[in-house]
């Protein structure tokens, strides 16, 4: 027979980066429930943090709680390469990043916004006939 050994400080449901996490399951899979972080990038992530990969999540203290959440959020910073990031050459700044759940939802609502305007500017100039300076004036 088996049987499972619960330790004291086990977790069930863990918060974190605004996401419920699944206590039961190992950390390496658990995490992915965060949005933008795959399982490639949540294995990176926890040997970078020096975890063990077959972990549970409930049995993480709240330091190696801490130290994920500080590489997922800064990985240029822990030598995570540019390539394995999923924001690579930002159209506004040019820059390299990984968006997780809070910055994806902002960044999804502005590539939005910047496509509903290229879009009535293109309306605007196959209907009216006009040029580039004239469909600025209209739009704004």
């Amino acid at each position: 027979m088996l049987s499972l050994v619960i330790p004291e400080k086990f977790q069930h449901i863990l918060r974190v980066l605004n996401t419920n996490i699944d206590g039961r399951r190992k950390i390496a899979f658990a995490i992915t429930a965060i949005k933008g972080v795959g399982r490639r990038y949540a294995h990176v992530v926890l040997r970078k943090a020096d975890i063990d990969l077959n972990k549970r999540a409930g049995e993480l203290t709240d330091d190696e709680v801490e130290r994920v959440v500080t590489i997922m959020q800064n990985p240029r910073q822990y030598k995570i390469p540019d390539w394995f990031l999923n924001r690579q050459k930002d159209i506004k700044d040019g820059k390299y990043s990984q968006l997780i759940w809070q910055t994806l939802q902002c960044v999804f609502v502005c590539t939005v916004d910047s496509v509903k305007s290229y879009c009535l500017q293109c309306c605007l100039c196959s209907v009216k006939r006009c040029s580039q300076s004239q469909t600025d004036l209209l739009i704004s």
